[in-house]
């Protein structure tokens, strides 16, 4: 399973010598898999989950005669986190079924960098306590994908990290006893604070964990996601509204004076449209829950009390791009 960082998806690639009958994806989180209902390979079967069961996912592939390959598309949310069980049955006597799991990490959507970063962050998130360099290297690991399965031999170990979707970057430096993070992805430190203190709680390990959230770093991830946002909130009005334009029967070959210009290069700009809003299914959606998640995190680190139905008046003003701009009054600076 990689990450296609330019779509922000994952892809799950199950390729066999022999024909596959069927494939069963089962998973304790929540992922959303992309044009289910249009997978010419297989005929795909969802179930219910139900809670006690402790699943987020059950859905088989059932594939045509002749199948030895299967890509699949999945996207989560940073701060889900689970295990991915796959099992995958092929057309072979005496019946067999080969499983593999993959981990679903909180911050899926950072991805290691090796390029020099100048600029410092200027968030941070400090532990100490009576850890080892293996513990301190497990703990990161859990949360962040791509790191080796076991820590460098130096004492003191750096890596780099970006967010696909936001483009903020996180640096992580950690030694015996010692991690400490740097990053402006106020939900990152959020998430990693949870982690780290979860997985310290389980060896009864103390930590004496700090943390400074700037408002620099507030502004700086909003503008982002407000610009994204504006893009995809604006295509998709786009669309829709070509929609309407072509259920009026106006063809614009032969009667082109109906419509104005403006009209006549948005009916032209269709598929670029649609192209691009496929290349990132939902992401409209997920820059709104992630704004969410911010101002949730930010209230939370901070201290504050959210008052009431500021974060219903949020979820309204994500809705529509005039109103975005005015999305840092809501939040308590």
């Amino acid at each position: 399973m990689f990450l296609d960082s330019e779509n922000l998806i994952y892809h799950l690639i199950i390729e066999l010598e022999a024909t596959i009958d069927n494939v069963l994806l089962q998973c304790n989180c929540l992922v959303n898999l992309i044009d289910v209902e249009n997978n010419n390979n297989a005929v795909v079967s969802k179930s219910k989950c139900k809670e006690e069961d402790n699943n987020k996912l059950l859905i088989t592939y059932r594939c045509q005669l002749n199948t030895t390959k299967l890509e699949l598309k999945m996207w989560s949310h940073e701060g889900d986190y689970g295990i991915l069980t796959v099992y995958i049955t092929p057309l072979l006597q005496p019946k067999c079924c080969q499983v593999c799991k993959f981990p679903i990490k909180p911050l899926l959507y950072h991805q290691r960098t090796k390029k020099n970063i100048v600029y410092q962050p200027q968030s941070f998130l400090t532990l100490s306590g009576g850890f080892s360099l293996s513990e301190a290297h497990l703990w990161i690991s859990n949360c962040l994908p791509g790191f080796p399965e076991k820590p460098a031999s130096q004492e003191n170990l750096e890596y780099s990290f970006e967010s696909v979707i936001l483009d903020t970057v996180l640096l992580c430096a950690y030694s015996r006893g010692s991690i400490n993070i740097k990053t402006d992805n106020i939900t990152a430190i959020a998430i990693l604070k949870d982690n780290f203190s979860r997985d310290a709680t389980r060896k009864n390990i103390k930590l004496d964990m700090t943390y400074e959230i700037s408002e620099g770093s507030l502004i700086l991830m909003i503008d982002v996601i407000v610009s994204k946002l504006k893009t995809d909130i604006n295509n998709d009005k786009t669309l829709k509204l070509i929609n309407a334009i072509k259920q009026l029967s106006v063809n614009p070959s032969i009667n082109g004076e109906s419509l104005t210009k403006d009209y006549l290069l948005m009916l032209s700009n269709e598929e670029k449209l649609k192209q691009e809003a496929s290349l990132r299914p939902s992401r409209m959606q997920r820059l709104q829950a992630i704004m969410l998640a911010l101002f949730d995190d930010w209230h939370k680190l901070k201290g504050l009390n959210v008052k009431p139905n500021s974060r219903e008046d949020l979820q309204e003003a994500l809705l529509t791009s005039n109103t975005l701009d005015s999305l840092i009054s809501m939040f308590e600076l």
